[in-house]
């Protein structure tokens, strides 16, 4: 506690210094923890599903197109002769349709899909159930919903079962509420039906439908891809020339927005190496500012090991108010960008920034070693030159220059006392002032150390003693240096 006390005493004696080093940090640390809150949500946190890493989108290539959905007829064909997938599943990601019957008309986003995209998925509803088979044609009058239209359209109504919505003018009753899917259908309201009996799923050369698989483990995609291409080629002639494509699921959705994400990840992680070295420059400009009071500290005999403590706490002190500026910088700028949703990145719904309290503390032993490196190297040194200029009693040279003081009597104190108050350090009141107190017996030998200000000498009846109390700015307890 000592050391934390004194650390920030130091930091409000220079206010410019805290100041220049925090915000630095925190610039550093805050645009990294933004940057990897997003990293860390698209591309390493894996999908909310069930065998995610099996989980695989279908495609069809041709010379003339690349990338183009799968038409109808060729969606049958899959899943009427693939043996590679355990299950399969086709959607049409967004269409809209017109509610009606409760207030004014209103459109809800949807999404159509196959009677297996839930079993793919291995997603269970909250409420009720799913399609079955039988309710996949054209009258069907069922429906069912999202959680978050059910929450925010439908108030959260525990008795949604059963209640009639109003779509495009067909009375259709709810039967279940799904939960979301923000990373495949970020938006839905309404789960759709893609009906094979409509006329636009027998055109095989309409490719709308987006496809999705799930591999079997004793698959691999190019086994699936061969074997969804051989297919293809038995199918007609309008085929022939189609190549199927297998793809995980997770790298369909995130694209080209991968490459993006780690120039600017790279990008702010330079940001954030410039600061940290531009707070040891600070550190060790600062280390030069300090030299009298190193060297007293030194001469009054503080160690390499506690001088190193002192340091690492300011420093970490220093890292400590960087950070915490930081992390609430972060999370101002992920709320920033939320509200302004600007990229439309995908799987970027919300953020965390507590992984930068990690990547926060990766500074702090670089910041340490810097200023006592400084001090070890050339404060010394100076202090060294300082005790050349005094009477040659090696008990003073011998501390200045870290080694342990050989006593040379009393005489020799008495110059210790005076050399100690003749060092360069303010002499302006303050509760920090410190006082070096040594009370030593006739042979030599230091019987009590304490802290105080100003010196004197005092003689008592039956042996010698001496009080040396040397001015200083060190601000440590008793018997503490």
């Amino acid at each position: 506690m000592n050391d934390l006390r004194y650390a920030l005493r130091t930091l409000a004696r220079s206010p410019g210094f805290a100041l220049a080093a925090v915000v630095t940090l925190a610039v550093g640390i805050g645009a990294n923890a933004a940057v990897f809150s997003v990293v860390e949500k698209v591309l390493l946190r894996p999908l909310p599903f069930e065998g995610a890493n099996r989980l695989f989108v279908i495609r069809e290539t041709s010379a003339r197109q690349d990338r183009m959905g799968v038409s109808g007829p060729d969606f049958d064909d899959f899943y009427a002769q693939a043996r590679s997938f355990d299950a399969f599943a086709a959607t049409v990601p967004h269409f809209t349709l017109t509610w009606t019957g409760d207030g004014e008309a209103r459109t809800v986003n949807c999404a159509g899909v196959t009677k297996d995209i839930f079993p793919a998925l291995g997603l269970r509803p909250l409420m009720g159930r799913v399609y079955t088979p039988e309710e996949y044609h054209v009258d069907g009058v069922q429906v069912v919903i999202s959680r978050r239209f059910w929450k925010t359209q439908l108030g959260g109504d525990p008795n949604v079962l059963g209640r009639v919505l109003h779509l495009d003018g067909t009375a259709q009753t709810v039967i279940g509420v799904m939960p979301d899917v923000p990373d495949l259908f970020p938006d839905v309201d309404v789960w759709g039906k893609i009906v094979p009996e409509l006329e636009f799923m027998h055109w095989r050369q309409n490719h709308f439908l987006t496809v999705i698989g799930r591999l079997k483990a004793t698959a691999s995609p190019a086994q699936a891809a061969q074997e969804l291409t051989a297919i293809l080629h038995r199918a007609g002639p309008e085929s022939r020339e189609l190549t199927a494509t297998v793809a995980p699921l997770k790298a369909e959705l995130v694209g080209d927005v991968r490459t993006q994400l780690m120039i600017v990840m790279g990008a702010v992680v330079l940001v954030l190496i410039t600061g940290s070295m531009n707070v040891t420059c600070l550190l060790l400009a600062r280390m030069s500012a300090r030299t009298s009071e190193l060297a007293i500290r030194v001469t009054l005999g503080a160690g390499r090991a506690r001088m190193l403590r002192q340091f690492v706490t300011e420093n970490l002190l220093l890292l400590c108010l960087g950070s915490a500026l930081g992390l609430i910088l972060a999370g101002a700028l992920v709320q920033l960008g939320a509200r302004l949703d600007l990229g439309a990145v995908p799987r970027a719904h919300g953020g965390d920034s507590s992984h930068s309290q990690r990547r926060s503390r990766l500074g702090s032993y670089l910041y340490s070693r810097s200023p006592r490196s400084q001090f070890s190297a050339e404060e010394r040194q100076d202090a060294g030159r300082t005790a050349a200029q005094l009477p040659r009693f090696g008990g003073l040279r011998s501390m200045l220059r870290g080694r342990p003081p050989r006593r040379s009597g009393l005489a020799g104190e008495k110059l210790l006392a005076g050399a100690a108050c003749r060092a360069r350090i303010p002499n302006r009141p303050s509760p920090d002032r410190v006082r070096a107190h040594q009370r030593l017996h006739g042979d030599g030998r230091v019987l009590q150390q304490s802290v105080g200000s100003g010196f004197r000498d005092t003689g008592r009846a039956g042996g010698c003693g001496l009080e040396l109390r040397a001015c200083g700015e060190v601000g440590y307890g008793d018997r503490d240096f």
